[in-house]
C-alpha cells in the first residue's frame, strides 16, 4: 500500500470501524441491561402482586385458594410466564405449566432464599431443553408468603429469555448494518478528502519528477491558501530559482567550454581523486592521444613522467611546475598547477600545454645563427689575422709578397663588408624599418636592364641566355631598388651555380592576377631534402663552393622579404643536377600596399 491517498482511506475506515464498534458494544451491553433489569422489575412486581392478595387471609387454606385463584387470573397477563405456587419445602403445589412439564421441585438461589423467608435481590438465570432439544435460557424469581413468622408458601415466577436475545441480535444486525453503511461512505468521503489532499501532491511529485529530467519549466496552479498551497507557492519558486541557477551554470559552463575550445593551448583539468573534468580537443592533438584520458595517472604514464599527484595538488598557491616534453617533432610545455575549492583546500589541478615548437625553433635558429655569423667572420678575420702576422714578421719587405698578402686581405674585408651589409639589410627587413619608395615602375625595363648587366658574365663561362622581351609591357607599384635587388639576386644565383655551357631562361608572363618573372637554369639544382631550406639564413647547397663563389647565404632570405614587402612572393622548383626554376610574383595593383 504505497499510495497516501490509500493510506489515509484505510485509516478513516479503521478509525470509522473502531468507534462504531465500541459504540455498539456500548449500545448492545446497556439495551442488555435494561432489558434484563425491567424484566427484573417485572417479575418483582408480579411477586408483589400475587403476594398482596392474601394479606387479608387469616388461614393457610384460605391463603392457598386466594393464591391458587390469583395465579389464575394473572396468567392471562403473564402469557409468556410461568408461575409456580410452592410450599415453604419448595414442592410444587400449582403452576401455570402443563402438567407434561411441570417441575415437581424447585431449589434455586431464589427459592431458597425464599424458603429462609428472605427475599432475593438477584434473578435466577438457567439454561434448559426445549421441547426441540435445543437449549433455552430462562430467568426467574422466588417471594416467600408469609403467616404467624414461617414461611408458607413460596411464589415463583418465570419465562424465557427468548425474546430478549431476539431483541439484542436485531440490535446487533442493526449496528452492523450501521457500522457497514458508516464505513462505506467513510470510504467514500475518505477517497474524497484523500484525493483532495493529495492530488496536489501528486502533481508536486510528477513535476518534481519531470524537473529531475531536466525540464525546469514547471508553474503549478495555486488552489488553495492552506499549507498545501504554501507548499505550491514554494516549489514554484523553488523551480524558477533552479532555472534561473541552472541557466547561469550553463551559460557560463558554455563560455568556459567555448574559451577551452578555442584556446590555442590544450587543457585537462582533473579533481581531487585525479579524475579528468574537463578538457579540449587540442590537448589530445597537442600530445599525439587518441584514447580518452580519464585518470591523471593514465596522463602520467602516456607522458612518461615521474609525478606524485598528491605533491602536485598540495604545492603552495601561485606555484607552478612545468615539464618539457618532446612529442614527435615537437616541442610541447606542460604546466601543472593546483587549484581550491570554496574552502580554499586543494581541489584538483590543471594541466597547461603550450606548443612551443617555433619558440623552441627559433631558439635553435637564433643559436644557428650567431653560430654562422661567428663562423662566416672567423674565417675572413682569421686569414686577415694570419696575413698581418705574417706581414709584420717581415714579409712587408718582400714588395711583391706584400702585394699579394694585402690584396687577399682585402678581399676577405670586402667579403665580410658584404656580410655585414646583407646582415645589417635583413635585420631592417626583420624590423620593418626599411620604407619602400614604391612608384609605378615597368616591370619589362627592370628586367632587360638586369639582364644586359650579367650578359657578359654568361658569354665568360659559355652558358646560353633564352629571353625574349614580351610584347605587353608590365606596369607595377614597387620599389624599382628592391626589386632589381631581388632580380639580380636570383640571376647571378642561376649564372654562379650553373656549369659552363648551361642554359639559362628567363621569361614574363601573367598569371592570376599576378606578373610572374620566371628564370630557369640548367645547373647543379638542389637536392630534394633541402629544397624548403634555400630561403633560411646561411643555407649553402654547397657552402665550400658558395663561399669560393662570393655568396654569403643571406641572399634569398633577403629575396623573400623584399618580395613579401611588395605583396608578392618567391616560388622555387628544383631537380637535383638537372636545374632550377625561381619565380617571382608581383601583384598587378600594388597601390594598396
Amino acid at each position: 500500500m504505497k499510495s497516501i491517498k490509500w493510506k489515509l482511506v484505510v485509516m478513516n475506515v479503521l478509525l470509522v470501524m473502531i468507534v462504531m464498534i465500541i459504540s455498539g458494544t456500548f449500545i448492545v451491553f446497556s439495551v442488555r441491561a435494561k432489558a434484563y433489569e425491567s424484566l427484573q422489575e417485572q417479575l418483582n412486581h408480579s411477586v408483589g402482586q400475587l403476594r398482596q392478595v392474601v394479606s387479608l387471609e387469616i388461614s393457610k387454606s384460605g391463603m392457598e385458594k386466594a393464591l391458587k385463584q390469583a395465579i389464575v387470573n394473572s396468567a392471562y397477563f403473564y402469557k409468556d410466564t410461568q408461575i409456580y405456587l410452592l410450599n415453604g419445602k419448595g414442592e410444587t403445589i400449582f403452576s401455570t405449566v402443563s402438567a407434561g412439564k411441570e417441575k415437581s421441585h424447585i431449589f434455586s438461589q431464589s427459592v431458597l432464599s425464599a424458603m429462609n423467608g428472605q427475599q432475593s435481590r438477584e434473578m435466577d438465570r438457567m439454561v434448559e431443553e426445549d421441547e426441540t432439544g435445543g437449549s433455552i435460557r430462562m430467568i426467574g424469581y422466588a417471594g416467600p408468603v408469609m403467616m404467624d413468622g414461617e414461611v408458607q408458601f413460596i411464589i415463583y415466577v418465570r419465562r424465557s429469555t427468548k425474546d430478549i436475545e431476539e431483541n439484542l441480535i436485531n440490535t446487533i444486525l442493526i449496528i452492523f448494518t450501521a457500522v457497514l453503511l458508516a464505513l462505506g461512505l467513510m470510504a467514500v468521503i475518505g477517497w474524497i478528502l484523500a484525493k483532495t489532499l493529495t492530488q496536489p501532491i501528486v502533481t508536486l511529485t510528477h513535476k518534481a519528477k519531470q524537473m529531475a529530467e531536466g525540464d525546469l519549466k514547471q508553474v503549478i496552479t495555486v488552489q488553495s491558501d492552506d499549507e498545501i498551497g504554501q507548499l505550491t507557492v514554494n516549489f514554484n519558486r523553488m523551480a524558477f530559482e533552479l532555472d534561473r541557477v541552472l541557466s547561469e551554470i550553463i551559460s557560463e559552463k558554455n563560455k568556459v567550454q567555448t574559451v577551452l575550445a578555442h584556446m590555442a593551448d590544450g587543457v585537462l583539468a582533473f579533481d581531487r581523486k585525479g579524475q579528468l573534468i574537463h578538457g579540449n580537443s587540442l590537448a589530445y592533438q597537442l600530445l599525439q592521444i587518441k584514447e580518452e584520458i580519464k585518470e591523471v595517472s593514465q596522463l602520467f604514464t602516456l607522458l612518461e613522467l615521474h609525478l606524485d599527484y598528491e605533491e602536485l595538488i598540495n604545492v603552495e598557491s601561485g606555484v607552478i611546475l612545468q615539464r618539457l616534453l618532446k612529442i614527435g617533432e615537437k616541442y610541447i610545455n606542460a604546466c601543472f598547477a593546483p587549484y581550491l575549492d570554496l574552502d580554499q583546500k586543494p581541489a584538483g589541478i590543471i594541466v597547461v600545454f603550450q606548443d612551443v615548437t617555433e619558440h623552441k625553433k627559433l631558439e635553435e635558429a637564433q643559436k644557428e645563427f650567431v653560430a654562422n655569423v661567428s663562423h662566416e667572420l672567423r674565417t675572413p678575420l682569421t686569414t686577415i689575422k694570419s696575413y698581418t702576422e705574417t706581414l709584420l714578421d717581415g714579409a712587408v719587405e718582400e714588395r711583391e709578397m706584400a702585394y699579394q698578402f694585402l690584396t687577399v686581405i682585402g678581399n676577405e674585408t670586402d667579403r665580410m663588408t658584404i656580410l655585414v651589409q646583407d646582415l645589417l639589410e635583413l635585420s631592417k627587413l626583420d624590423s620593418r624599418q626599411i620604407r619602400l619608395q614604391k612608384k609605378q615602375i615597368s616591370l619589362s625595363v627592370l628586367l632587360e636592364g638586369c639582364i644586359e648587366k650579367y650578359e657578359i658574365h654568361i658569354r665568360k663561362k659559355g652558358q646560353e641566355l633564352d629571353f625574349v622581351l614580351p610584347e605587353q609591357e608590365y606596369q607595377v607599384f614597387g620599389d624599382p631598388g628592391r626589386i632589381l635587388q631581388v632580380i639580380n639576386n636570383v640571376l647571378s644565383n642561376a649564372v654562379k651555380y650553373s656549369p659552363e655551357g648551361a642554359q639559362i631562361k628567363v621569361s614574363m608572363g601573367e598569371e592570376e592576377k599576378n606578373v610572374v618573372i620566371c628564370i630557369e637554369d640548367t645547373g647543379m639544382g638542389i637536392p630534394e631534402e633541402d629544397i624548403r631550406k634555400v630561403f633560411e639564413r646561411f643555407y649553402r647547397v654547397d657552402k665550400a663552393r658558395s663561399r669560393a663563389l662570393g655568396g654569403t647565404g643571406l641572399g634569398l632570405a633577403i629575396a623573400k622579404e623584399i618580395m613579401e614587402l611588395h605583396g608578392g612572393k618567391i616560388e622555387l622548383e628544383s631537380v637535383y643536377e638537372e636545374g632550377t626554376k625561381v619565380k617571382l610574383y608581383f601583384p598587378m595593383d600594388l597601390r594598396g600596399l
